[in-house]
């Protein structure tokens, strides 16, 4: 089953922000996110016309041991803000969109958290986040948002604000797990 949209309060990000997430699998049974090891933490994964999501990092334990520099592997829901004042935004868009990075499970390696930044080039508002993760297994499953990177606050939570904290039942290799 998927978790609703909704599930916590949406992340306004504004034109030309960078903002960090920080998505982790908590129980004792962790489940893998997919990922695979980049060469530049800051390198962009996926981008289309409205935001960009940057490489990442993954995490052995909550807020302690990085792994290794890897990309994110999941989705991003937005919507965009149309109460802009901008004479430069005249295109009618969906209000609901969404941009998926895939990597190829046979390269993957696991983790059981995910660290990546989010560049808007409009006003936008995080709806929702997906994942790639290994199991079927129902895990526990909590996020984490910054505003600016997650660079160097890896491993300070002060700096982080926990958004969810829920349990799911994941999708599987090569399905997306909604959060």
């Amino acid at each position: 089953t998927h978790i609703p949209r909704g599930s916590f309060n949406y992340v306004s990000i504004n034109r030309g922000e960078v903002h960090a997430f920080y998505i982790t699998i908590t129980n004792s049974k962790n489940p893998l996110i997919q990922s695979k090891q980049v060469d530049n933490e800051l390198s962009n994964v996926a981008s289309d016309t409205y935001i960009t999501i940057k490489g990442g990092t993954a995490v052995k334990q909550l807020f302690r041991k990085r792994l290794a520099l890897h990309a994110f592997s999941g989705a991003v829901y937005y919507t965009i803000d149309h109460n802009l004042e901008d004479d430069d935004f005249t295109e009618n868009v969906d209000n609901s969109l969404f941009l998926e990075t895939i990597i190829d499970s046979r390269g993957k390696t696991g983790a059981v958290g995910q660290m990546f930044d989010v560049d808007a080039s409009i006003d936008i508002s995080i709806t929702s986040l997906g994942l790639h993760i290994s199991s079927t297994s129902e895990s526990d499953i909590q996020i984490y948002s910054r505003l600016g990177s997650f660079r160097g606050h890896e491993h300070d939570k002060s700096k982080w604000v926990k958004i969810l904290d829920t349990t799911a039942r994941c999708e599987g290799v090569s399905s997306i797990t909604e959060i």
